[in-house]
């Protein structure tokens, strides 16, 4: 998914989020986002549109002032700036493997994809997330949040490979160490440098990134090993709450 992609999905989940917002009312509590009401949640989104449009351009990370205004009007700045600047124009961010433009468009449209599902559960709805754009959220969860050194956050248990399945034919082979996360592309098979997988999830793309960042979704298949499955999902917890 390209950088357009993303912002047509970034609008079109902010339309249904603000939606879902005012059915629910700004008292509202949201379940999946402990003490939080809806006013809470759309000040967090609009700060958080305003750092990634500050952080277009910069060189460290940006102090973001106090808000102005709500988060309709941060999410226009913020269409303006990554329009204007494209994909590839030097931003900071917290990744270091991405300092780009990109990286912003594409996580403030998952940002906004899954307190979307946040805002709606409030209001009594039932969550629907886009299939595609789920997929590859799945894909961003896995590489930017989860991927890489977890020396200063080690996990219980022995290692485990899972493989996490969508329809269409897509799947990440994640190998959790106590110390280290890897994901690769694809399903690992018998031959695979640590063996077959120990347990494979199937799932449409919007329950799976939901199962994985902690919020109700819909059916799962798991296979072999469960407890290697659920142990994945509760580690990532240290990464997106």
């Amino acid at each position: 998914m390209q950088h357009e992609e993303h912002l047509v999905h970034l609008r079109r989940e902010l339309e249904a989020l603000l939606a879902a917002a005012a059915t629910a009312g700004p008292s509202a509590a949201v379940p999946t986002c402990a003490d939080w009401t809806v006013a809470d949640l759309l000040d967090h989104l609009g700060e958080g549109y305003r750092r990634a449009a500050a952080s277009v351009g910069a060189a460290s990370e940006p102090d973001v002032p106090p808000p102005a205004d709500g988060p309709r009007e941060a999410h226009e700045h913020l269409q303006a700036v990554l329009g204007a600047a494209g994909a590839t124009a030097p931003a900071w961010t917290w990744d270091g493997t991405d300092a780009t433009a990109g990286f912003w468009s594409r996580r403030m449209a998952h940002e906004t994809a899954v307190h979307r599902v946040d805002v709606e559960l409030a209001a009594g709805l039932e969550p629907e997330p886009d299939d595609a754009l789920a997929a590859d959220g799945v894909d961003e969860l896995l590489r930017v949040f989860a991927a890489g050194d977890w020396s200063d956050l080690p996990q219980p248990g022995p290692p485990a490979t899972v493989v996490l399945r969508v329809p269409g034919g897509r799947a990440w082979t994640v190998r959790a160490e106590p110390t280290s996360l890897a994901v690769v592309d694809g399903a690992a098979g018998p031959h695979d440098e640590h063996g077959p997988a120990d347990a494979t999830v199937r799932a449409r793309a919007g329950a799976l990134l939901l199962w994985l960042w902690g919020r109700p979704h819909g059916d799962l298949d798991v296979s072999g090993d469960a407890a290697a499955a659920h142990a994945l999902a509760e580690r990532l917890r240290a990464v997106t709450t």
